[in-house]
């Protein structure tokens, strides 16, 4: 079988030997998005004698006949540029109904991440806050990735207006969406029914408000401080959660405070520090929201 040798340069310490052959055939390249100069090529093994055959499991992405990664075979791409398209008309076809509009992009992963923040015009109040005039907007974050540990979705996210803080859920039930990079239907479900999946999470959102309005009522334990405190650095928690530096036992040096207080005491720090990445703010915020969601089912029973 006749392949397009494809030239790495690789520098190889004591060694003359400045490039190797990857066996990628071109004659067999996916080009379902070269419109943005998307190709994906199956990558063959050469055997010991030289042979070339195909094991069926790598390919690698090439964009503008320029080498990106390598990835699984059984890779479905969705490139962010389509994520870009497909965005705007999310927003112009629920702006009505939700008042939505794209408020900023984000990425990681070295740009191969983004992230779309959409956010709703409505204004959602928090009676009982720590804090008058207490306001939260609700919307979504959309994110994406090109061969990254990052799948097609969609989570809820929450921004106080106050403080400014941004907030990530990440649902776990029926209502959140995650698609895979892979199987026969996952590029049709990542381009269809999106404004469905929309009103599903915009739905847990307003859900999600209703356990702030509970938290504001609810005072932080000790036990829920040990649990922000496993998955949060110390340098973004409040001074009246405690950690010794070498036993890590916590302590709750302030009484009667709210759940909802210190919740925001603590993504204020983590939302509003430029050299925390998207993905780790997502991590810690979202951190945030399931050890609010198991205070209140321990209140609840």
């Amino acid at each position: 079988m006749k392949t397009t040798p494809v030239f790495a340069e690789t520098p190889i310490l004591k060694s003359s030997v400045r490039a190797r052959e990857l066996p990628f055939n071109f004659k067999k390249a996916d080009e379902t998005w070269i419109k943005y100069g998307y190709k994906q090529v199956p990558l063959e093994i050469r055997s010991y004698d030289g042979k070339i055959w195909d094991d069926r499991k790598s390919s690698g992405i090439f964009q503008h006949d320029l080498y990106r990664k390598i990835c699984s075979r059984g890779y479905v791409m969705l490139p962010n540029e389509e994520v870009d398209v497909l965005v705007p008309k999310i927003v112009k076809a629920l702006g009505a109904e939700f008042g939505l509009e794209l408020f900023k992009t984000y990425t990681a992963y070295n740009g191969d991440a983004k992230y779309w923040e959409i956010r709703s015009k409505k204004e959602f109040n928090i009676p009982e806050s720590f804090r008058a005039n207490d306001k939260v907007q609700l919307g979504f974050i959309l994110r994406n990735s090109l061969a990254c540990n990052v799948s097609f979705g969609m989570d809820v996210f929450t921004f106080c207006q106050v403080c400014s803080n941004g907030a990530i859920s990440k649902g776990s039930d029926l209502l959140s969406m995650k698609i895979p990079h892979y199987g026969t239907d996952s590029l049709k479900q990542m381009t269809t029914n999106l404004e469905r999946r929309v009103r599903d999470i915009m739905q847990e959102g307003v859900l999600l408000i209703k356990d702030y309005e509970k938290a504001a009522k609810l005072k932080l334990r000790l036990e829920s401080a040990k649990m922000i405190a496993k998955r949060v650095s110390v340098k973004y928690l409040p001074e009246y959660i405690e950690v010794d530096e070498k036993t890590h036992n916590v302590k709750l040096k302030k009484q009667n405070v709210s759940f909802w207080e210190a919740f925001n005491d603590v993504t204020q720090p983590v939302w509003h520090n430029k050299e925390l990445s998207f993905l780790t703010k997502s991590e810690m915020t979202n951190h945030l929201h399931r050890v609010m969601k198991k205070e209140l089912e321990i209140v609840a029973r």
